[in-house]
């Protein structure tokens, strides 16, 4: 009986050619499709979770000025490095504050300038950042009390200034400052937003105010998981 229906199945195929291939074809095409729409959405969301791990899936930015519709914002006083200390130390769910200003600024070395992002931060900046040291060594507390010219570079100034050659050790100019190169940090890429993640130079945030730029002034804060039965922490 089997045998039958394949003799009748082949004898139809034979009779109607065409449509047989047409038939296939839309099969075929209809296939793909589906498998190309599927690689793609799940190419597209494992490079989106990517992005938002690499920042930190529980980073808090907060920032001065209130939102007042689309596109507009009104102005606020920058924050002072006291009102982050006072949120480390008065609300129980942070774990830990990074203030941070950042300010565009033109980065000097040798013949080569680069105009880039200027961030004056402590040294929590590389936890809540997500930030890992590629080469040499983030700057230390007594260094960020202290306001010393050091700085760590994203991957993005070191091609642009330093090419194939190792920065760390070399003194860039950041205007009328020198500051020397401690450390690299690893490459990001791009962001979901396509900005260059490796274009920035960090500071101690002492030292950017000496510098007297006028940088914007934000908190950065990191919200973990807290244990069961417990209030919800943050870590900046």
């Amino acid at each position: 009986m089997i045998g039958n229906a394949l003799l009748l199945a082949l004898r139809e195929l034979r009779r109607n050619v065409m449509r047989s291939f047409l038939t296939m074809l839309g099969i075929i095409i209809g296939v793909a499709a589906v498998i190309v729409l599927v690689t793609l959405g799940g190419g597209a969301t494992k490079q989106v979770t990517e992005q938002i791990s690499s920042l930190g899936s529980n980073l808090m930015m907060v920032t001065p000025g209130k939102r007042m519709g689309p596109g507009r914002e009104s102005g606020g006083a920058p924050f002072k490095l006291a009102d982050a200390e006072a949120i480390a130390r008065e609300v129980p769910s942070v774990a830990a504050v990074a203030p941070a200003a950042s300010a565009a600024s033109t980065v000097i070395y040798a013949n080569e300038n680069w105009s880039s992002t200027v961030t004056g931060s402590t040294v929590e900046y590389f936890t809540v950042s997500n930030r890992r040291i590629k080469e040499g060594r983030a700057f230390t507390e007594a260094e960020t009390r202290a306001g010393v010219a050091v700085c760590v570079i994203g991957e993005t100034i070191r091609g642009k200034l330093f090419g194939g050659q190792d920065p760390i050790g070399s003194k860039v100019r950041l205007g009328k400052l020198a500051c020397e190169v401690i450390g690299l940090l690893e490459s990001k890429g791009q962001s979901t937003m396509g900005t260059d993640q490796d274009d920035l130079l960090v500071v101690p945030l002492r030292t950017s105010r000496v510098r007297k730029t006028s940088a914007s002034s934000k908190f950065l804060s990191k919200r973990v998981s807290p244990p069961t039965g417990s209030r919800r922490t943050f870590r900046a």
